[in-house]
């Protein structure tokens, strides 16, 4: 259950501001891609379609006034960083070293299910409940001070209340967004093989040497687990989307009309 006491429109003011915060930085150290660049114009062209997508929520969430009106921005930093985040409000960003991790001829398909989780956390408003989440804590920290007069740590009531949310966040927005891309007529298996791949990097990188309790994220091998259990109503979905249309679209909008092809 989502306990939420944000408003939407502070919600939305805090991920503004911190979105152009990003986008300043990332443009005075040189790092914010161009509109012109392929990568951005990617990241934009299926972000876009899959928020579209999520915005009329047939199917996928339930909790959608939030989503009405939003104007969703992409924006794509140069930097070895394999990561991706969203802020309130629709704002994305993604970083050139999850892109070339997910470099090859499944990109596209593989990069909605990045946008499709980024997008799932924003229709979940995980941003709204972990500071809903915060203020609790600060609340009940401030309760056994007073009563026992002994104080709580401020990264141990983060290791209590926090991290296991998170870890939960995470993983409704693997399930939000699987259905998200198959709405938007990407194959949702993909997620497996992001997974897989971020898995061999976090290897690489002796992320996954760190203790479950302290990780934000679920271990690699329950994120693919969950994504396959989640594979079979997410295949429904992919199924009943008219995505042959929906790819003579994409394709003409792209490329101009398309010609027939005879099979």
């Amino acid at each position: 259950m989502h306990c939420i006491l944000v408003p939407t429109s502070v919600e939305q003011s805090i991920g503004e501001t911190t979105f152009q915060q990003i986008r300043s930085e990332a443009k005075s150290q040189g790092s914010l891609l161009p509109e012109h660049h392929p990568y951005v114009k990617l990241i934009k062209r299926v972000g876009t379609r899959i928020a579209q997508k999520a915005s009329d929520d047939t199917g996928v969430s339930g909790r959608m006034n939030h989503m009405k009106g939003l104007k969703w921005e992409f924006a794509v930093i140069d930097s070895d960083q394999v990561n991706a985040f969203v802020v309130p409000g629709g704002k994305v960003v993604v970083y050139t070293g999850l892109l070339k991790l997910l470099q090859g001829p499944a990109m596209e398909t593989q990069v909605a299910a990045v946008l499709g989780h980024e997008i799932a956390h924003v229709v979940a408003r995980h941003a709204a409940e972990r500071m809903t989440q915060s203020e609790v804590a600060n609340l009940i920290r401030t309760a056994v001070y007073i009563v026992v007069s002994i104080p709580i740590p401020a990264g141990a009531a983060a290791a209590v209340f926090f991290l296991p949310h998170s870890r939960r966040s995470e993983t409704e927005a693997d399930s939000i967004g699987m259905r998200l891309a198959a709405k938007a007529c990407y194959d949702p298996s993909a997620a497996a093989a992001v997974f897989q791949k971020l898995g061999a990097e976090e290897a690489k990188a002796g992320g996954a040497q760190i203790p479950r309790f302290l990780r934000t994220h679920p271990l690699t091998e329950e994120r693919i687990r969950n994504v396959r259990e989640q594979l079979p109503a997410a295949s429904i979905i992919f199924d009943a989307s008219d995505c042959q249309s929906s790819r003579r679209y994409m394709l003409d909008s792209m490329f101009g009309p398309q010609v027939a092809v005879q099979l």
